[in-house]
C-alpha cells in the first residue's frame, strides 16, 4: 500500500474495512457493535492491556509504511484523550514528537497517522526512498 496512492474516500473505506470484525461480534469489554476502536480510557496499564490492544489495531495499518522510519509509535490515552509520540530514526537523542487526538475517534486517527507517513517518511527513510 506504501506506493499507491489512494483518495480520502478510497483510504477511509479500507480503514472501516480492516477494523470490522472478523466474526461479526465484539471481542473486547470497550469493543461497541460495528468495528474495532481504540481504548481511550487509559486504565488497564498496571498489566499494559490498553497499550497492548491499541498497538494491535495500529498494526492492522502497517503495511501503509507507518513504521518504517521511526523508532517508535505510541499511543497514550487517558479519559478520552489521545497523544501520539513517535521519533524518527535520524533524530538523535532524545527528541519525541507528538500530536494530540483528543475529540478524534479511531477511524480518523488512523487516517491522520498514515496520511502523516505517508508525506514525512521520504524525508527520514532509512532507506532512501525516490
Amino acid at each position: 500500500m506504501r506506493n499507491i496512492k489512494l483518495t480520502d474516500e478510497e483510504l477511509n473505506k479500507i480503514i472501516l474495512d480492516r477494523l470490522q470484525y472478523e466474526d461479526g461480534h465484539k471481542t473486547q469489554r470497550h469493543d461497541t457493535p460495528g468495528h474495532k476502536r481504540f481504548d481511550m480510557s487509559g486504565y488497564g496499564d498496571d498489566d499494559n492491556s490498553c497499550h497492548v490492544y491499541n498497538t494491535n489495531i495500529l498494526n492492522l495499518f502497517r503495511d501503509f509504511g507507518i513504521y518504517d522510519c521511526v523508532t517508535f509509535i505510541y499511543l497514550d490515552t487517558y479519559k478520552g484523550s489521545v497523544m501520539f509520540y513517535y521519533q524518527w530514526f535520524f533524530e538523535g537523542g532524545n527528541t519525541h514528537l507528538s500530536y494530540d487526538f483528543s475529540g478524534y475517534g479511531t477511524r480518523d486517527i488512523i487516517f491522520k497517522i498514515i496520511r502523516f507517513f505517508e508525506v514525512n517518511n521520504k524525508k527520514h527513510s532509512r532507506r532512501r526512498m525516490s
